[in-house]
Formats: C-alpha cells, structure tokens, sequence
C-alpha cells in the first residue's frame, strides 16, 4: 500500500509539472502575436523615421546652398559698393559722381538689406533644422532601444519555446 501511495505520489508530482509546462507554453503562444505586432510597428516607426530624417538632411543641404549664394552675391554687391565708393573719390566731378553714387547706394542698399535678411532667416531656419534633427536622432534611439528591447524579449521567448 505504502509503494501504490508513493508511486501515486510521484504521477500527481509529474502532472503538476506537466500542467505548469503546458500553462507557460500557452502563454507564450498567446504573446507571440503581439510580440510581432510590436515589432512590425517599430519597425515601420522605424522606416518612417528615417524617411523623416532624410527629409531633413535634404532640407539642410539645400538651404546650406541657397546661404552660400547668397553670402556670395553679398559679398559681390559689397565689393561694387567699395568700387563704387572708390571711382566717386578719384572722380574730378564729384558732384556729378556724388549723384550716381547715391542712386547706386540707394539701388544696391535696398538689395543688400534684402540679401542680408534672407541670410538672416536662412540662418534661423538652419538652427531650427538643427533642432529638428536632434529631436529625431533623440526619438530614433527612443525606438531603437525599445526594439533592442522587444529582440531581446523575443529571443527570451525562443529561448524558452526551444
């Protein structure tokens, strides 16, 4: 009687186990979808970000370029305005020259007030790309460590199937 109650003993002790077993490996089954949606999300987070980033990247060469044009034709209408200024000093009739002059200084002024606000704006719009860039380089490590995380919660899962 005492080998039946043992050996009864031992089948309820393999049952446990096989009942623990059977409920792990339900749960597992039942997580598997939303493991792969939450990766499937990421990852088109992903994909969207660095669409996003490129974006960006193309804005900023783009509007590097135009601030280097415009530099340049500042840097040309400075240049006409010293030529200018130095032909008005060499000139006999200055008073003749004194009048072009201004007309000049009136014409290029308002074209180097313009140019000089565009670079202005250029300026700020670059900073503000700049910002831009951070908060996604900020929110794309965001993703990655979670997708880190979600490969590794993943690869657990496997392991644990296996």
């Amino acid at each position: 009687m005492k080998t039946q109650i043992r050996g009864l003993e031992e089948e309820l002790k393999i049952l446990k186990e096989n009942n623990q077993e059977v409920d792990l490996t339900k749960t597992m089954a039942q997580n598997t979808p939303l493991h792969q949606t939450i990766y499937s999300k990421n990852q088109k987070d992903l994909e969207a970000f660095q669409a996003k980033t490129q974006v960006l990247k193309d804005k900023v060469v783009v509007h590097i370029q135009t601030l280097q044009t415009s530099w340049f034709e500042v840097t040309q209408v400075q240049s006409t305005l010293e030529s200018l200024e130095t032909q008005l000093r060499s000139a006999s009739d200055t008073e003749v020259l004194e009048e072009s002059v201004a007309e000049t200084l009136r014409q290029y002024g308002g074209t180097l007030t313009g140019y000089l606000s565009q670079v202005s704006t250029l300026e700020d719009q670059l900073v503000q790309l700049r910002l831009d860039l951070d908060l996604q380089d900020y929110e794309y490590k965001k993703l990655l460590d979670t997708h880190i995380h979600l490969e590794s919660e993943v690869a657990e899962y496997k392991r644990l199937q296996g």
